[in-house]
């Protein structure tokens, strides 16, 4: 009897001993598997953390900088609170994270030179002045002031939102002031989407439209933040924007504070809008000097304010 009772106690106390055996071997396996997932988790925030910084990199330009992150936040407050175009903040982010400066290098790299067309040789008559300054949107690499640049020593100021079109446009290492940002039709800055549209070499080409998160800034603010407010040439090539957004563009440019001399744009084969824009422009004394038709999409109309006799 006894030592059957033996037996049996010494029975439950090795079945003890296994069951708290397997108990810590569960828990271990517990909590390395949650360490693992904890892991793991940590690993993908940061890789979403990664992607945000690269759908919005041209957002914060250079990352890891104390005082650029601090003007980013200064930024979205600007953008929120619907800030004044010629507020100093704004001027003063624009100027240090916005703006990236001319090319000083000995050698100008340039791939290839201006291109020959009649816009140019329009430019070529009406553009005579020396160490003029121009403002050109959407710049990309079909730029028609680079004959300003490399014939009559211009310089000026080239805004392109296209991040990837921005980064061959540095590589031109243009003797202007460069902007990867957004021309607003608003009168303050804001974080938007831009879209734009292509339609490959003719009208029977497919349509093709993206969208592209931007910061948008008014004229002004830009151009105060280089110091010129004189504009001899402000070309508009946003064929890739709607014949609305050119009218909502020029109606948005503050004339009282900016002195445009002569100002070119692209809209497409439409009468209607062609009428619109001449008849504004003309209301605020600017006069369509010639009409430039390349191809079956877009037309170009130049317009002179000190100029009466067309080209």
């Amino acid at each position: 009897m006894i030592r059957s009772r033996a037996l049996k106690l010494c029975g439950y106390f090795l079945l003890g001993i296994h069951v708290f055996f397997l108990l810590d071997v569960f828990f271990f396996h517990f909590i390395s598997s949650s360490k693992k997932v904890l892991t793991q988790n940590e690993g993908h925030s940061q890789s979403d953390s990664q992607k945000l910084s690269v759908s919005v990199g041209h957002k914060i330009r250079k990352t890891g900088a104390a005082g650029e992150k601090a003007h980013q936040v200064i930024l979205d407050e600007l953008n929120k609170d619907y800030a004044e175009q010629t507020d100093p903040k704004l001027i003063t982010v624009i100027k240090e994270d916005w703006i990236d400066p001319p090319w000083d290098g000995a050698a100008r790299h340039v791939s290839r030179k201006y291109p020959s067309n009649k816009e140019t040789d329009v430019l070529k008559k009406l553009l005579k002045k020396e160490k003029g300054f121009f403002f050109e949107y959407i710049a990309g690499l079909q730029s028609f002031t680079l004959y300003l640049e490399q014939e009559k020593k211009w310089t000026g100021l080239l805004v392109e939102p296209d991040s990837k079109a921005y980064s061959l446009l540095q590589k031109r290492k243009r003797k202007a002031y460069t902007a990867n940002a957004c021309l607003c039709i608003k009168p303050f800055p804001t974080w938007e989407q831009l879209e734009l549209t292509s339609y490959g070499n003719n009208t029977k080409a497919r349509k093709f439209t993206r969208n592209i998160e931007c910061q948008f800034f008014p004229l002004l603010s830009l151009l105060l933040a280089v110091k010129h407010t004189d504009v001899d040439f402000l070309s508009l090539r946003v064929s890739e924007l709607g014949d609305n957004d050119v009218l909502n563009l020029l109606k948005a440019i503050r004339f009282d504070n900016i002195n445009i001399e002569v100002i070119s744009t692209t809209i497409s084969l439409q009468t209607e809008a062609k009428n619109v824009l001449e008849y504004y422009l003309e209301n605020i004394g600017f006069k369509l000097i010639t009409e430039i038709s390349d191809n079956s999409i877009e037309n170009t109309l130049i317009f002179s304010k000190n100029r009466d006799e067309g080209l």
